[in-house]
């Protein structure tokens, strides 16, 4: 092999190790907002969403099966803006449907090295459309307890797919949704939403049971703050890819100390999991506007990045 060969071969393995499958995977299961909630909307009654949002992850959960969080190596840095509009529409009584797509811009930077008499830099950037969700909701039980059916499909759009040495918008496979939604507003003005239901990932990744327990209490007027925990886990463990990542075993290892020996391979997979903790709060308005804000923490998963997001956002009604 020659000295250009041998040079190309670890330029492509680098490339590998830093693009561990959590950072290829961020925009598939990046940190999301829990929706549970049963109330739809009146009969020809239209509201428009925007929420625009930061991320920011330096760890990941890596594919093995304890999901062991570790840093990402040569000081790996990603951060994700983001930019969600939607729109729900009350197609008839007790029947809404919702449209969302979600614009994101993501950077992903590590320390440079010196290989072979040259400076590698293995930063990255991607910008595009991401996954568009076509949801319809049935409201099944009306009254102070409602019960809804939420089912959806998320379809992607034409970004390029994830690979093992490359950041992608989404998965780039859609996905079947079906979930029951309940909520109470007690007399004391805590709200309860709870939502669970599964998800039919196409093309591959196991499928996935889906959950949400959200809890908000007014403060005062239209304004509540709330905690929900929310996330899926893989029920089955989808396809075999044929392709891996490299792993590293110490990835606090400075640049100029690493070497192919600190490294191991896991597999390639779109199948993941994820369970985060969030706290916000959302403030309604005599104009029936609604303003929200939340701060997304993922404390446990497997295949997944550890995305720490805030995201604001507004509900306007037309």
């Amino acid at each position: 092999m020659n000295k250009e060969g041998g040079f190309n071969i670890f330029n492509r393995f680098l490339r590998t190790l830093i693009f561990m499958t959590g950072v290829c995977l961020l925009p598939l299961k990046q940190s999301q907002q829990a929706d549970a909630s049963p109330w739809v909307l009146p009969k020809e009654r239209l509201v428009v969403s925007a929420t625009t949002g930061f991320s920011r992850a330096q760890h990941e959960f890596i594919n093995d099966k304890e999901g062991t969080r570790q840093r990402f190596p040569l000081e790996g840095d990603l951060r994700v803006y983001s930019l969600r509009l939607g729109s729900r529409y009350g197609l008839k009584d007790k029947l809404e449907l919702e449209v969302r797509a979600t614009f994101q811009a993501l950077t992903y930077s590590a320390e440079s090295f010196i290989k072979e008499d040259q400076l590698i830099s293995i930063n990255t950037s991607e910008m595009g459309l991401g996954d568009i969700e076509l949801k319809l909701t049935r409201q099944l039980i009306s009254g102070r307890w409602p019960l809804s059916f939420q089912g959806g499909i998320k379809l992607p759009t034409g970004y390029s797919l994830p690979e093992p040495n490359r950041l992608a918008l989404g998965s780039g496979q859609a996905d079947l949704i079906g979930i029951l939604q309940f909520g109470h507003l007690f007399s004391n003005g805590t709200l309860l939403g709870v939502e669970g239901g599964g998800v039919l990932r196409l093309k591959g990744p196991g499928h996935q049971l889906k959950y949400s327990v959200k809890v908000a209490q007014r403060l005062v007027g239209h304004t509540f703050f709330f905690v929900a925990q929310s996330g899926f886990h893989s029920m089955t463990d989808g396809e075999n890819t044929g392709l891996f990542n490299r792993v590293s075993k110490t990835p606090l290892l400075e640049a100029d100390l690493f070497n192919i020996e600190d490294t191991y391979l896991l597999p390639f997979s779109l199948t993941q999991d994820l369970h985060q903790l969030e706290l916000g709060f959302f403030l309604g308005t005599q104009s029936k506007v609604e303003y929200s804000a939340v701060l997304i923490v993922p404390w446990a998963g497997r295949n997944v990045t550890q995305v720490i997001s805030f995201f604001w956002g507004i509900n306007h009604p037309l």
